[in-house]
C-alpha cells in the first residue's frame, strides 16, 4: 500500500467519530501495509508497555502517537546508556537503526510504527 496523502487522511480521520473510534480501539494490532523489501506500517492501540525489546537492523524506524501518551526508551547498549523521550499525541520519534527500543504506556492510545519489513529482532524486558 503505497503511503499517499489519501493513506494519511484517512488515519487521522479515523478517530474522529466514536465508532470509528471504537473500531480502531482495541489491543488487537491492525497491520496496514507490508512489503516484502519494503516497510511494514502497522497501528497498534496501546493499553500496557511493551512486553520486550526491539531492534531493526536494516533501517529506522518511526513511531508516531497518534493519540495517547508514551515514554519511548532507547537502549544503545554502549556502556547501559539508555534514553528515555516523551511521546505524547500527535509526535514522533525517529528510532535510530540497530538501536533496542520499547513503549511504556502513560495514557492509552493509538501508535503508528513505521518500520523495515525485514531484521527485527526481540529480547526479553
Amino acid at each position: 500500500m503505497p503511503l499517499t496523502e489519501a493513506f494519511w487522511e484517512e488515519l487521522a480521520d479515523s478517530s474522529s467519530t466514536p465508532e470509528r473510534r471504537a473500531a480502531v480501539s482495541r489491543p488487537a494490532a491492525s497491520h496496514l501495509a507490508q512489503e516484502d523489501n519494503g516497510w511494514f506500517v502497522s497501528a497498534y492501540w496501546l493499553e500496557a508497555d511493551m512486553a520486550t525489546w526491539e531492534r531493526h537492523s536494516r533501517g529506522d524506524r518511526l513511531v508516531i502517537a497518534e493519540t495517547g501518551s508514551f515514554t519511548l526508551v532507547l537502549d544503545h547498549q554502549n556502556g547501559g546508556r539508555r534514553r528515555r523521550l516523551p511521546l505524547d499525541a500527535v509526535g514522533s520519534v525517529l528510532v535510530p537503526c540497530g538501536c533496542w527500543h520499547r513503549l511504556t504506556v502513560n495514557t492509552p492510545g493509538l501508535v503508528l510504527f513505521i518500520s523495515p519489513a525485514h531484521g527485527m529482532e526481540h529480547r526479553p524486558v
